[in-house]
């Protein structure tokens, strides 16, 4: 179970991704997540890759995936 504080997961992995401006790793996403603080999960847990590759799957009008590299669509 996951409950947001703040912005949901996929807003935190598009925020990241603007920031970043390039294509992230599921793993460097999940890391910036945790330490950035912009998404906490309801457990205290930190954010694993898994979950961050489940919501972009669940999001593909949001993120193109390759691998398990994810970036922005339609991102200008």
């Amino acid at each position: 179970m996951e409950e947001s504080r703040g912005a949901k997961l996929h807003e935190a992995m598009e925020k990241i991704l603007v920031k970043s401006d390039v294509s992230l790793s599921t793993t460097e996403i999940a890391d910036e997540i945790n330490a950035s603080g912009l998404y906490r999960r309801k457990d205290g847990l930190p954010v694993p890759r898994s979950q961050i590759l489940a919501r972009a799957i669940n999001y593909t009008s949001r993120f193109n995936i390759v691998e398990e590299i994810i970036s922005l669509k339609n991102h200008l």
